[in-house]
């Protein structure tokens, strides 16, 4: 089979946050279940063609800390690198992070909304669906990899991905073990932060968090100064801005997006940086200490 030819269309649908920039260009190719290698190759290639993960993205992939921090802007493609090493991960293929949790490997997303059924879109769910090729689910099919019930996606190789929320109970996130990789999606309350990492008790197990600043939680400004100090042991930062994922983009979009931005709100959403403004929340907080050597 020729492999598809890797094109993001400018007018691609959106969708919740617009977390689909560079996933887009893997939808049609992989849904059909072509050559996952070549697309990983094209991903990982730094060519600034379309479809090929920004030097920052490539950056956050080889770093082999125990936790990463990525902060980015809207469009900057910071999701789309999360989904891609949670299905490394999975799927005992990491292209960089040799010394990884043993498959099968028990992961889990913290996201604002947990995912329902198939016939409802979900920005993180939609955003997999869009990455995992199908052979690598149990069944071949998300009709029977989705389990609606649990929250939860299973891999063919016994691998699965539990979806958990920041809107849940802490304390129902609180009895886990053997959490081998845990990916947090956007800010969230410090408590699910606390007991989600506490969950991380598997050998070699790994996590990150990809945010844009709104700082709607003062701690995980305080959390990213701290790391930002080298003050978090084991915890590495990475930004990315949308200029970064440039080529993934439509000509003219980052000028278009920006235009009608105050300066405040173009430097978080198109620059990615902690800003100023009668919107945005500061810290006081205080900061996790929770560190590699914890566990």
């Amino acid at each position: 089979m020729t492999p598809a030819t890797l094109t993001l269309s400018p007018t691609s649908p959106a969708t919740a946050g617009n977390r689909l920039s560079l996933a887009a260009s893997f939808k049609a190719a992989l849904a059909s279940d072509v050559d996952w290698e070549t697309h990983q190759r094209v991903y990982l290639s730094g060519s600034g063609e379309h479809g090929a993960a920004s030097q920052a993205l490539l950056e956050f992939h080889h770093d082999l800390s125990w936790g990463r921090l990525l902060r980015g802007a809207n469009r900057s493609g910071k999701s789309t690198g999360g989904a891609m090493d949670m299905t490394w991960l999975c799927l005992g293929q990491h292209p960089f992070r040799t010394v990884a949790p043993a498959l099968p490997v028990y992961a889990r997303i913290l996201c604002p909304e947990i995912p329902t059924t198939m016939d409802k879109p979900h920005a993180l769910r939609d955003l997999l669906r869009s990455v995992v090729p199908a052979r690598y689910l149990r069944g071949g099919q998300w009709a029977e990899a989705w389990n609606n019930m649990a929250h939860t996606l299973w891999l063919a190789n016994g691998s699965h991905i539990e979806f958990v929320s920041g809107a849940q109970a802490a304390n129902t996130q609180a009895s886990t073990s053997h959490l081998g990789v845990l990916w947090i999606d956007e800010e969230c309350p410090r408590e699910h932060f606390v007991e989600n990492i506490r969950a991380l008790d598997a050998p070699n197990a790994v996590w990150w968090m990809t945010y844009f600043p709104e700082q709607r939680y003062a701690w995980v400004r305080d959390y990213h100064d701290a790391v930002e100090r080298r003050e978090i042991p084991g915890v590495a930062l990475h930004t990315v801005m949308m200029a970064d994922n440039r080529h993934n983009l439509r000509p003219g979009f980052i000028e278009d997006f920006a235009s009608a931005l105050t300066p405040a709100a173009e430097r978080a959403r198109v620059a990615g940086e902690y800003s100023s403004g009668d919107d945005l929340v500061f810290g006081g907080l205080e900061i996790p200490t929770i560190s590699a050597e914890a566990l």
